[in-house]
């Protein structure tokens, strides 16, 4: 169970680069639909890339301390990429929204690791 919780964080993450390569133009990928004006300005959208880029680093680190047992590291670590995670998703709800139930899931197992004390 470790493992198959850790390789769907990984995917999750990895998933984050899509938003990364939108935002700083590296390949084709399909444009996201800006909601907001503000959004569609270029010294934005490199903060949004970058935004997605930490997200990915942060969700690949929450696996990394899931699967090797780093309690404490797994849950702050887990709560800060799953904050940065859900306010970019909000912010591209229109392409990103099923992310949501992979951060309720990750938010679930942080819980439940700090109370049963098991990561």
């Amino acid at each position: 169970m470790t493992t198959l919780f850790s390789a769907t964080l990984a995917i999750h993450a990895i998933l984050h680069l899509i938003g990364f390569s939108q935002e700083f133009n590296l390949g084709y990928v399909n444009r996201f639909k800006y909601r907001y004006a503000w959004l569609n300005k270029p010294i934005v959208k490199k903060a949004m890339g970058i935004g997605w880029f930490l997200a990915c680093v942060g969700l690949l680190s929450t696996a990394y301390f899931y699967f090797t047992a780093e309690e404490s590291l797994f849950e702050i670590v887990g709560i800060i990429s799953v904050i940065l995670s859900q306010s970019l998703i909000i912010i591209y709800w229109a392409e990103a929204k099923f992310g949501t139930l992979i951060n309720c899931v990750l938010l679930l197992a942080i819980i439940i690791a700090r109370l049963y004390g098991i990561a």
